[in-house]
């Protein structure tokens, strides 16, 4: 829903241009973008995967660099040394951004090893992926990510009932009257 009325909000915007200039560049760009899907489809796509990684490497150098309006705010008023989750929240922000860079450098390079295992993962064991088969497959992606420290260091994760969940997550088998029992015993010991 979010992102219909984003679209709505960016066609009503370019709806409201009155430059001819700029309605007759986007025609050409639209009319040789489908004249070359006619005449060369994997130029086509390549084209579209190139102003795909564009768009995210855009996305990419403003999010998360404390540019936002939050912590600029924090930032101009001091208040990131003054609350420990402020702090956090903005070492969370630049940690972020740093994962991202460096996923985004990884997927450049094109050596995303993560990818292949994933598709290898699904070709392996399309026919017989039984619900304690996908129950092993995940607790084995969870223990690889606690071991490589893929998780973020979040706020919500250092959280005690969250450790008690991963905890209870890689024990079990989605034992849901045990993720209640561990979650009602979290509030009680740690309030």
């Amino acid at each position: 829903q979010i992102l219909l009325f984003c679209h709505e909000l960016k066609s009503k915007r370019i709806k409201n241009i009155k430059s001819t200039t700029y309605h007759r560049l986007k025609n050409k760009d639209l009319k040789n973008s489908s004249l070359g899907a006619l005449m060369d489809p994997e130029m086509a796509k390549e084209e579209a995967m190139r102003q795909e990684a564009k768009r995210v490497e855009e996305r990419m150098t403003l999010k998360h660099k404390n540019t936002g309006k939050w912590a600029k705010r924090m930032l101009s008023r001091g208040l990131n040394v003054k609350y420990d989750g402020t702090k956090a929240g903005i070492a969370e922000q630049l940690q972020m951004n740093a994962n991202l860079s460096r996923k985004m450098n990884s997927m450049r390079d094109g050596s995303s090893s993560d990818e292949r295992d994933d598709e290898e993962e699904l070709r392996d064991g399309s026919d017989e992926d039984t619900p304690s088969r996908l129950i092993a497959k995940a607790k084995e992606k969870t223990l690889k990510a606690l071991k490589d420290d893929e998780l973020p260091n979040a706020v919500l994760m250092s959280l005690p009932f969250m450790v008690i969940f991963v905890f209870c997550f890689l024990i079990t088998n989605f034992g849901f009257l045990h993720f209640m029992f561990l979650f009602v015993l979290s509030f009680f010991f740690f309030g």
